[in-house]
């Protein structure tokens, strides 16, 4: 009798377990806002310190998208080793834009060689001017990512 009721106690603290986090998949909390639509964010400590992938309001590079593709081109120094190697590629760089406008966290998310993928992330963080994402009237860490193609002329 006492197995059953431990067994019955397990089964009932699981089912609670799991419906308390049926919201979460893969480390990502997913949150119903007001209008209905869903958005994702990874299950972090504080809200200061939650960095979201879709926000009401979207971070945006000052001057658009264009403008910083034209700063990732005049800021790009090909690495000589995959210059003499003939090496070209697109990398992926994903980045938070904190809350302050400042860029954070760069990681690759799809990369080409070492060399190529270094100097991705070394354009990427030296990148300033974004104006932050917000969610529900205040600024946010928000996920964004941006190609960085390398073409030998």
């Amino acid at each position: 009798m006492k197995k059953f009721l431990l067994s019955l106690l397990v089964l009932f603290a699981s089912y609670s377990v799991a419906q308390n986090s049926s919201n979460i998949r893969n480390g990502y909390e997913f949150v119903d806002i007001e209008s209905g639509v869903y958005y994702a964010t990874n299950n972090v400590a504080t809200e200061d310190e939650k960095i979201y992938d879709v926000v009401e309001q979207m971070p945006t590079y000052r001057g658009g998208q264009r403008a910083l593709l034209e700063y990732i081109r005049d800021n790009i120094k090909y690495p000589i080793a995959a210059q003499e190697a003939g090496v070209e590629g697109k990398v992926i760089v994903r980045f938070v834009v904190k809350k302050d406008g400042t860029v954070g966290d760069a990681q690759i998310f799809v990369g080409s060689t070492p060399e190529l993928n270094q100097e991705a992330i070394r354009v990427v963080k030296s990148i300033t001017g974004f104006i932050p994402g917000y969610q529900n009237g205040k600024p946010v860490n928000v996920w964004h990512t941006v190609p960085v193609s390398f073409k030998l002329m």
